[in-house]
């Protein structure tokens, strides 16, 4: 928009009208509601004149229960409304849903108590396509020819699968053969860590140092889930553990034996 001295701005903005009224981007969000729920009467629609069921492929299912900018409410509306989704619909063949953070525990057994889940810490059939594998990364270099597989392993290897095999980091191994560049392709939220960090527990901070200089810490963890961001760490008994399993969970950390430790150099 331009503006000129020689409009009558009064002349203007007299038009426009100001919303006292919700802003436009939770307008937007009810909308997106309205839109998957009107959506789910036409699966039902489709099966019943297809006679074929829908396999629904969810890609980080929990991106609004790990991002701050949404509140509570929208968070535990959106548990109610895949509950409502997926749940008891028999028009659904099976859903197949990938992310960092478990359903786990209490709200699994509540509300999302139908799915299987799979993760590093605890499953040895799925565990390779959790990342790359050494044999795998092995092969990547034979074809790239330009970076070592030591260098990739020492930046990029050292997560555990429970069954104790290595598995790389695929985000950083797949940039780092594209640019031919072995350097930090680490792109968590910052803030994660600075809280974790600050909060103020006996022994925690020292033990962050340990980690840093090479050290192991023998705990043991559990899955770290919904549930325990939505209650944010309100149960102090806990809460180192829960802090040292979100690092587990982001990445930060590999657990493996009992130990947590610092996996690479990225």
């Amino acid at each position: 928009m331009y503006y000129s001295k020689s409009i009558d701005s009064k002349e203007i903005f007299d038009k426009l009208k100001v919303s006292k009224g919700k802003s436009s981007d939770n307008k937007e969000k009810e909308n997106e509601i309205k839109q998957y729920k009107k959506y789910q009467g036409k699966y039902h629609t489709i099966y019943l004149n297809l006679s074929s069921n829908f396999i629904l492929v969810i890609d980080e299912w929990d991106y609004i229960i790990t991002n701050k900018k949404f509140t509570d409410k929208e968070r535990y509306n959106y548990i109610d409304f895949l509950k409502y989704l997926i749940k008891d619909s028999f028009f659904i063949a099976f859903v197949y849903m990938t992310g960092i953070t478990a359903i786990a525990k209490e709200l699994s057994r509540s509300t999302l108590n139908c799915f299987k889940e799979y993760t590093m810490l605890n499953d040895k059939k799925y565990y390779k396509y959790f990342g790359f594998t050494e044999e795998e990364v092995h092969e990547l270099c034979s074809k790239n020819k330009n970076l070592t597989f030591e260098n990739l392993r020492r930046w990029y290897n050292g997560y555990k699968s429970c069954n104790g095999k290595k598995i790389f980091n695929t985000w950083s191994v797949v940039r780092a053969l594209n640019s031919n560049i072995i350097e930090n392709y680490w792109s968590p939220n910052s803030n994660e860590m600075k809280e974790i960090i600050n909060y103020d527990i006996v022994s925690f901070n020292e033990e962050i140092l340990e980690l840093i200089n090479g050290n192991t810490i023998e705990i043991q963890l559990e899955n770290y889930g919904v549930e325990d961001i939505l209650n944010e760490l309100e149960d102090n008994e806990h809460v180192k553990e829960i802090l040292y399993s979100k690092m587990v969970t982001f990445g930060y950390l590999t657990y493996y034996n009992g130990k947590i430790f610092i996996p690479n150099e990225n």
